[in-house]
């Protein structure tokens, strides 16, 4: 008698998963990537974002986790914020509010649609996501701390 083996999870699931925990183990160690550690005990942090607001809370949470890792809290120094996009600055929040609303609306449509309906909607948010890649990250930050 053969006795067949079945499996509650298929294995390109599996394959996935195991491709997913891979990656996540590998970048573990970028919670601070963009930190430059500085001999004067001021260190920096300076990255990109599609805003101000999204660019401060980034650079605080990686300096935050490079000062823990010392058993450190961070102070900040100073911060500045500063558009460095392509494009006109109110031209470039415009894309970018364009595109997350297409996103958005296109998504809803696209699950609570009926099969043209669904079409429709996945075009439009696919669009959306494609005005907000181009328009990029224009907000260059800059924060400088001291672990204390």
């Amino acid at each position: 008698m053969i006795h067949k083996v079945s499996f509650p999870v298929s294995f390109p699931a599996i394959s996935l998963l195991l491709t997913v925990l891979g990656l996540a183990s590998i970048s573990g160690c970028a919670h601070h990537r963009d930190v430059r550690p500085s001999a004067d005990g001021v260190h920096w942090v300076e990255l990109k974002a599609e805003s101000e607001e999204e660019g401060a809370r980034q650079a605080l949470s990686q300096a935050n986790h490079f000062c823990e890792e010392r058993k450190m809290a961070a102070a900040i120094v100073s911060e500045d914020k500063t558009y460095k996009g392509d494009m006109d600055e109110k031209n470039y929040k415009t894309l970018k509010t364009a595109g997350k609303v297409a996103q958005a609306a296109g998504g809803t449509v696209y699950a609570l649609g009926a099969s043209r309906e669904s079409n429709i909607g996945g075009l439009v948010g696919l669009g959306g996501g494609i005005a907000s890649g181009l328009a990029g990250e224009g907000y260059l930050v800059k924060l400088r701390f001291k672990c204390m």
